[in-house]
Order: structure tokens, then sequence, then C-alpha cells
């Protein structure tokens, strides 16, 4: 007589794995037994992995390569899909965003190089978008 013996357990980073043994005694339930494994994410997925799990398009990045340095600057991003979006500013401090992040301050130092987004949804991340800082204006009124 063949029994069926389903285990969850979690694992770091909000996923639960759920294994399935069919075949086993409650004596000797061993993973070679195993006929079913499968895990699933909520804040982690991977798009291949999640049936119907989409990631968001890249995002289309609203912001200046001629900046003043000192003075904020407001960015945008917009993404299909994209419930948040995850900024990398190299040569600035982000100094506010709003709720989900699609729009961001930028206080820039006279070292500005660029401005980089990805849009993020429960399936991932998608492709970056940048904007490289041309030139940095010392003052500006």
């Amino acid at each position: 007589m063949k029994t069926l013996q389903t285990i969850m357990f979690a694992c770091l980073l909000f996923c639960t794995v759920t294994i399935t043994f069919t075949g086993c005694s409650k004596d000797s339930a061993s993973l070679s037994n195993a006929t079913n494994i499968k895990s699933s994410t909520e804040e982690n997925a991977v798009a291949d992995k999640a049936p119907g799990c989409a990631l968001p398009s890249a995002p289309t990045l609203q912001a200046s390569p001629v900046v003043c340095r000192d003075i904020p600057e407001d960015c945008t991003a917009s993404a299909s899909g994209a419930t948040s979006y995850s900024w990398t500013v190299k040569g600035g401090t982000i100094i506010s965003y709003n709720l989900n992040k699609s729009q961001v301050r930028i206080r820039w130092s006279s070292l500005a190089k660029s401005v980089s987004v990805k849009a993020v949804n429960s399936c991932g991340s998608s492709a970056s978008s940048t904007v490289n800082v041309t030139r940095v204006i010392p003052k500006c009124l």
C-alpha cells in the first residue's frame, strides 16, 4: 500500500518548499522516493520558474544629464508591471522619494556620474535604465 506524505517548511527569503513523497511508509521516508519537489516564493520569485509570473518592463527614466552641484533634482521612472523601483546613484545622494519610489530627489555632488533605475515586482527586477551626467554646473542660481 502506497502512502502519501507532504512536508512543508519555510526557508530564507520568504519561500516555501513542498516535498511530496509517494511509496514510502512512515518508517522509511527518504528523498530518493520523492516524486514531486516544488518551491514557490512571494517576494523573490524568478519569472521563468513561476508560471504566469512576468517581470516588469525596463523603465523609462526622466533625468537631466546636466546637473547643478548641491541643488536637488527630481528624477522619475515609469514601467509597465512595476510595483516599486530600485535606484542607484553615483556621485549623489537620494534625499527623498515617493511611496513606490517612482520619483526620487537627488542632491548631486561635484563628482556626479549617473543615475540608474530598475523596475521591481513580485517576480523580480527588470533591466536597468541609466542617464549619465555629462556636465556638473558648480553654482546654480
